[in-house]
């Protein structure tokens, strides 16, 4: 929200109590899917009078009377989320938008957002950073460096120098060392959580934060790493 330096875990806005629900006022400036969403999820304080950071969390209607979609998304990158943000203005709330327990959304997003939200970043990043990698090997295998030496004229492939040998194989250990980040902290959710259907307890969780944001940490400059290597 505006004026919270961007603290997921901090709002302005406040949901007030009523007959049968609440009221939710509220500017949301980036909101994933905006314009094409039925739905998004919101965080706001649990009531006016309650601090900062005890907030609830509710899915908030984007298609009724009070969501007006407000601003252009024209980004340089990530143009396809169309995140543009969403004014909602005294939109009626239920029981049923409520996800988890009023004040209660740090236990939400400590046992189910914030780990398994990690794991997600970090599979994407990873990606991006395979594909880069298998284009500079299909790249270095494909080009040839021609030579004006007399009896070379055929030349050699990149991929044939020892130095372009020794980037890409650095490259691709710093990649499966993060991808066996991913895959232990991803083994470990499964571990603490094995079923499905009920919460993770929050011990587990908080045992699991720490690891969870380093592997955000780590997932995103690795790739950025392995990607530039890719693209020199």
């Amino acid at each position: 929200e505006p004026g919270t330096g961007g603290n997921f875990f901090y709002c302005n806005s406040a949901a007030e109590k009523v007959d049968g629900g609440w009221t939710f006022s509220a500017t949301k400036p980036v909101a994933t899917s905006a314009p094409h969403a039925d739905y998004c999820f919101c965080i706001t304080r649990a009531h006016p009078d309650a601090p900062g950071a005890q907030l609830s969390f509710f899915m908030v209607p984007c298609k009724v009377d009070g969501a007006t979609q407000i601003g252009e998304w024209d980004t340089v990158g990530l143009r396809a989320t169309q995140s543009s943000g969403i004014q909602f203005t005294d939109v009626r709330l239920t029981d049923l938008n409520l996800i988890g327990s009023e004040g209660g959304f740090a236990a939400v997003a400590l046992t189910t957002m914030l780990p398994i939200g990690m794991c997600g970043f970090a599979a994407c990043w990873l990606g991006t950073a395979q594909a880069a990698l298998d284009a500079a090997v299909a790249h270095v295998r494909r080009r040839t460096h021609q030579f004006s030496m007399p009896g070379d004229e055929q030349g050699h492939v990149l991929g044939s120098y020892e130095s372009v040998q020794r980037q890409i194989a650095e490259a691709g250990i710093l990649l499966n060392q993060t991808r066996a980040f991913l895959y232990d902290v991803a083994g470990r959710i499964d571990e603490a959580k094995p079923d499905a259907s009920s919460p993770m307890p929050m011990d587990r969780a908080m045992a699991l934060a720490d690891s969870a944001l380093s592997l955000r940490v780590a997932s995103g400059e690795n790739a950025v790493e392995v990607t530039t290597t890719a693209l020199r």
